[in-house]
């Protein structure tokens, strides 16, 4: 049912209602669900009243929501269904005032207790963001979390696998399940060996641990780690699993300290619904080149780049991942001056929470990184023999990461630019003289300016 909103109160505040009246909420355990995430369809008429009914994910039932105007800073809401929330406590806190907060990037409104119903401020809600528990680690990728009923059969569940044509062929990416180790020539230092298996083969292992009797493990809980950018269709497929009584986004899957990513204009990667290989490595490989040449203190450096592995992923919408070898100057790298830094960056598309229909993220992260001392007026870079000590250097890894995932889209979480109707532009509020718009391919995009 189409919910009628009303909508004067935040015409300076939100602007007017856009594509879509649909909102994310983390009210859903609140009724009951076993989700986090609830869907809110919303309209707000001249006057600022609201209408709207709240959806779940894991029923068919919904709750009424109307909302009065208090003032142009805040909106008394009333979750109708009051057998639907049984305690004291609850109604007092969701039926009452909630607050405006909006940024440049979401809209929408915070309960006293912090609890949210918002939307982004700039069109249709990403499947990402219709689909995943909004947890509070932040952005999430990478793992799915799942619960089977315990009666499930081990032969059901490969039956079941086998019959979706996407879980049938999804990869786990299990190099934390594993107790492989490989002294290599960065040193004693033992490296995890990385083992890729069929995602079905995962949730068999942690199957057979759940059901062995010898074995103390008490907790159901199947967390399976995947491919980055398969984690909508494949949590999607999982729910369509009738033995399948959970599946999320994992809680624990969130970003870790090695990791960045960055969002740009989804045209950028796709054509329609068809994710565009080509342009893709061709706009990673045009900013990197960008990134690494651009003058520090008036004076441009040498780089190389090169193409050391890709690959698609085998689920919707069939991105595919990039892996760089990179020689450039410290100082453009680090702002460290005299060295010459060598290491491997990969790209990974995928579609975080918080960002618009429009949106899609880059997840991207540096290793091996080595430095090499510069010989005094040299500004070649050099081969990889020059690149002789290997060792352990998270720090400048991470400095790396963050820097380049500055430039070659908008930073998450409503750092840095903004979308606009037609491209992004600059968030020059925050950000003053920061962001230049530039076009790649012909498309226009918005990175961050020679610093």
């Amino acid at each position: 049912m189409r919910v009628l909103l009303k909508f004067f109160l935040f015409t300076t505040l939100i602007g007017p209602c856009q594509a879509s009246d649909w909102y994310t909420s983390d009210l859903g355990w609140h009724f009951g669900s076993k989700y986090k995430l609830g869907l809110i369809e919303l309209k707000i008429n001249g006057q600022g009243d609201i209408i709207g009914k709240m959806h779940f994910i894991d029923t068919t039932k919904t709750v009424s929501i109307v909302g009065t105007k208090i003032s142009d800073r805040s909106i008394s809401f009333v979750f109708i269904d009051k057998s639907q929330l049984p305690y004291d406590e609850d109604r007092e806190r969701l039926n009452g005032v909630w607050t405006v907060k909006n940024n440049n990037r979401m809209i929408g409104w915070r309960s006293k207790d912090n609890w949210s119903i918002q939307r982004t401020r700039d069109g249709e809600l990403s499947d990402a963001a219709m689909t995943f528990s909004p947890w509070d680690c932040g952005v999430n990728y990478g793992h799915v979390q799942m619960k089977i009923d315990p009666a499930a059969a081990r032969s059901s569940i490969i039956k079941a696998f086998n019959r979706d044509k996407y879980l049938k062929v999804a990869w786990s990416n299990n190099e934390a399940e594993i107790a492989l180790w490989d002294l290599t020539r960065h040193g004693q230092k033992p490296v995890p060996a990385y083992h890729k298996q069929s995602m079905i083969d995962s949730v068999l292992q942690l199957y057979d641990i759940i059901h062995d009797k010898n074995t103390e493990q008490i907790d159901d809980t199947y967390e399976i780690p995947i491919e980055i950018g398969s984690e909508v269709p494949i949590v999607r497929a999982l729910r369509k699993i009738t033995f399948v009584t959970f599946a999320d986004i994992d809680e624990v899957g969130c970003g870790g300290s090695d990791r960045e990513y960055a969002v740009v204009r989804k045209t950028l990667l796709f054509d329609g619904s068809k994710f565009r290989n080509n342009e893709f490595k061709s706009y990673i490989e045009s900013s990197l080149e960008r990134i690494f040449s651009r003058p520090i203190n008036g004076t441009k450096f040498d780089s190389r780049t090169s193409i050391l592995e890709s690959g698609s992923i085998r689920v919707p919408p069939f991105t595919m991942y990039a892996k760089y070898r990179a020689v450039a100057a410290s100082e453009v790298t680090r702002n460290y001056p005299g060295e010459w830094d060598m290491f491997d960056i990969t790209f990974e598309p995928f579609e975080p929470l918080g960002t618009a229909k429009s949106e899609y993220g880059i997840m991207l992260y540096v290793e091996n990184l080595t430095s090499s001392k510069r010989s005094w007026g040299s500004n070649s870079a050099p081969g990889e023999e020059q690149f002789t000590t290997r060792e352990d250097r998270p720090g400048r890894e991470r400095q790396v990461t963050e820097m380049v995932a500055r430039h070659i889209g908008r930073p998450p979480l409503g750092k840095g630019c903004v979308s606009g109707s037609a491209e992004y532009a600059p968030d020059r509020d925050k950000h003053p003289s920061d962001y230049a718009k530039i076009t790649i391919n012909g498309i226009p995009t918005c990175v961050v300016d020679a610093e």
